[in-house]
Protein backbone atom coordinates (compact mmCIF):
# COMPACT_ATOMS: atom_id res chain seq x y z
CA UNK A 1 0.00 0.00 0.00
CA UNK A 2 1.40 2.94 -1.16
CA UNK A 3 0.33 5.49 1.78
CA UNK A 4 2.31 4.49 4.30
CA UNK A 5 6.48 4.69 5.38
CA UNK A 6 8.27 1.72 6.04
CA UNK A 7 6.16 -1.89 6.41
CA UNK A 8 2.21 -2.10 6.84
CA UNK A 9 1.74 -4.56 9.62
CA UNK A 10 -1.37 -5.14 9.25
CA UNK A 11 -4.96 -4.94 7.33
CA UNK A 12 -8.42 -5.03 8.46
CA UNK A 13 -12.22 -4.54 6.59
CA UNK A 14 -15.17 -2.73 7.87
CA UNK A 15 -18.02 -1.55 6.22
CA UNK A 16 -19.25 1.38 8.19
CA UNK A 17 -22.31 3.44 6.88
CA UNK A 18 -22.73 0.49 3.75
CA UNK A 19 -19.36 1.61 2.61
CA UNK A 20 -16.22 -1.07 2.90
CA UNK A 21 -13.55 0.54 4.14
CA UNK A 22 -9.76 -0.88 4.27
CA UNK A 23 -7.95 -0.36 7.71
CA UNK A 24 -4.28 -0.53 7.66
CA UNK A 25 -1.28 0.18 10.21
CA UNK A 26 2.37 0.24 10.05
CA UNK A 27 6.11 0.67 11.18
CA UNK A 28 5.30 4.54 10.56
CA UNK A 29 3.04 4.69 13.54
CA UNK A 30 0.10 6.16 11.71
CA UNK A 31 -3.26 4.14 11.20
CA UNK A 32 -5.24 4.92 7.98
CA UNK A 33 -8.46 4.07 6.84
CA UNK A 34 -8.87 4.18 3.01
CA UNK A 35 -11.79 3.22 0.65
CA UNK A 36 -12.00 0.13 -0.56
CA UNK A 37 -13.95 1.34 -3.78
CA UNK A 38 -11.27 4.10 -4.98
CA UNK A 39 -8.38 3.66 -3.25
CA UNK A 40 -8.39 7.03 -1.79
CA UNK A 41 -7.51 7.75 1.54
CA UNK A 42 -10.38 9.16 4.00
CA UNK A 43 -8.52 9.27 7.12
CA UNK A 44 -4.76 9.40 9.10
CA UNK A 45 -4.41 8.59 12.50
CA UNK A 46 -1.38 9.90 14.33
CA UNK A 47 0.43 10.13 17.09
CA UNK A 48 1.51 6.65 18.44
CA UNK A 49 4.96 6.50 20.13
CA UNK A 50 5.71 3.46 18.30
CA UNK A 51 5.28 1.40 15.02
CA UNK A 52 1.42 0.22 14.85
CA UNK A 53 1.28 -4.07 14.75
CA UNK A 54 -2.41 -4.23 14.49
CA UNK A 55 -5.96 -3.35 14.10
CA UNK A 56 -9.01 -4.69 14.41
CA UNK A 57 -12.62 -2.63 13.54
CA UNK A 58 -15.98 -3.56 15.57
CA UNK A 59 -17.98 -4.96 12.96
CA UNK A 60 -20.80 -3.83 14.44
CA UNK A 61 -20.05 -0.19 15.31
CA UNK A 62 -18.85 2.84 13.21
CA UNK A 63 -15.18 3.66 13.69
CA UNK A 64 -14.03 5.92 16.18
CA UNK A 65 -11.21 7.97 17.74
CA UNK A 66 -10.44 9.09 20.93
CA UNK A 67 -8.90 12.40 20.95
CA UNK A 68 -7.74 13.59 24.59
CA UNK A 69 -7.37 16.85 22.76
CA UNK A 70 -10.40 17.30 21.31
CA UNK A 71 -11.80 18.55 25.16
CA UNK A 72 -9.01 21.24 25.84
CA UNK A 73 -9.42 22.42 22.41
CA UNK A 74 -12.48 24.29 22.87
CA UNK A 75 -14.10 23.06 19.79
CA UNK A 76 -15.69 20.14 20.75
CA UNK A 77 -17.45 18.98 24.08
CA UNK A 78 -16.83 15.20 23.64
CA UNK A 79 -13.27 13.39 23.27
CA UNK A 80 -14.97 10.10 20.98
CA UNK A 81 -16.01 11.50 18.11
CA UNK A 82 -17.77 9.20 15.26
CA UNK A 83 -15.81 9.62 11.91
CA UNK A 84 -17.81 7.05 9.56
Amino acid sequence: IDGHVGGVNDLAFSHPNKQLSVITCGDDKTIKVWDAATGAKQYTFEGHEAPVYSVCPHYKENIQVHDPAARNSGENDLSVQRIL
